[in-house]
């Protein structure tokens, strides 16, 4: 069994006010949960404006499996919504 874990602190170009944002973060965390199956929250930055600290996280029975899963995940958040990465760390047990 593998437990990966992803941080990705997102810089949020069109977030005028704190509604803006949370409305914008909480998008992300709904589709990446029902498309991926993931585990998610907002762990970070909570009451900055324009940053957000999320994180992401997957139990599995192959390593590259959830690798693969999570940087799709990624990539689709990347692609899919005006932010910016600007920090990834990865957590793997």
């Amino acid at each position: 069994m593998y437990v990966l874990a992803v941080y990705v602190r997102l810089r949020l170009f069109e977030s005028f006010s704190l509604k803006d944002k949370r409305r914008v973060v909480q998008s992300i965390l709904q589709k990446m949960r029902q498309k991926y199956g993931v585990s998610s929250a907002e762990i970070d930055a909570l009451n900055q404006l324009n940053v957000a600290g999320l994180g992401f996280s997957l139990v599995t029975n192959r390593y590259t499996h959830g690798e693969r899963h999570l940087q799709q995940l990624i990539a689709e958040i990347e692609a899919m919504y005006p932010v910016e990465i600007i920090a990834l760390e990865w957590i793997n047990e």
